[in-house]
């Protein structure tokens, strides 16, 4: 009886996402950016006051088919501080930065840092992985700077409890820029 509930209300909600769809695609033909942005926006608001595990995939459905109209992933990302998981913040990553050359691998070794550190209780070994997933994360982006802010954001936000990453980062680039100067001078 459980799975049938489960499927009827994923049925449900598929169902009233497609007609929704239907009525932005019909305001767009019209003529009616307006409307269709209004639609839009009522879609987002209803998707977020009742969150499932399909709730990212319509986000990314609605940037892709009006993200001319409206910046979903922004909307998702100023509204999803009480459900989204871990992984659903790092798969909008993933969506957000699909242009980026090697996020697939960068996605997956973050991924698989996160898991192992949150596999055991707080020790040196857990904070030195996560040290050198931040390192992972310096490196590989170091010329995208967003893709990087973002990931980082996402640890600190993750292990707040565990380490403060954006003070171990302000370290770091202290260290660097103390040892630049010391090797070039003050004209760094």
């Amino acid at each position: 009886m459980r799975r049938a509930q489960i499927v009827t209300d994923e049925m449900r909600e598929i169902s009233a996402f497609n007609e929704s769809a239907l009525a932005i695609n019909t305001a767009r033909q019209k003529g009616s950016l307006l409307a269709a942005k209004r639609r839009i926006k009522n879609l987002m608001n209803t998707l977020i006051e009742a969150p499932s595990e399909r709730t990212l995939g319509y986000f990314v459905e609605i940037q892709r088919r009006w993200g001319y109209l409206v910046d979903a992933f922004s909307f998702l990302e100023s509204h999803w501080t009480r459900w989204a998981t871990f992984d659903d913040r790092l798969e909008l990553i993933r969506w957000k930065f699909q242009s980026y050359s090697s996020i697939e691998r960068l996605i997956t070794n973050v991924a698989a840092v996160a898991s192992a550190v949150d596999c055991h209780r707080r020790t040196l070994l857990t904070n030195h992985r996560l040290h050198q997933l931040i390192h992972l994360i310096l490196d590989q982006c170091e010329t995208n700077v967003l893709l990087r802010k973002e990931l980082l954001d996402l640890l600190d936000w993750r292990y707040q409890r565990v380490t403060s990453v954006s003070a171990y980062v302000s370290n770091l680039h202290r260290r660097r820029y103390a040892t630049l100067e010391h090797r070039y001078g003050k004209h760094v």
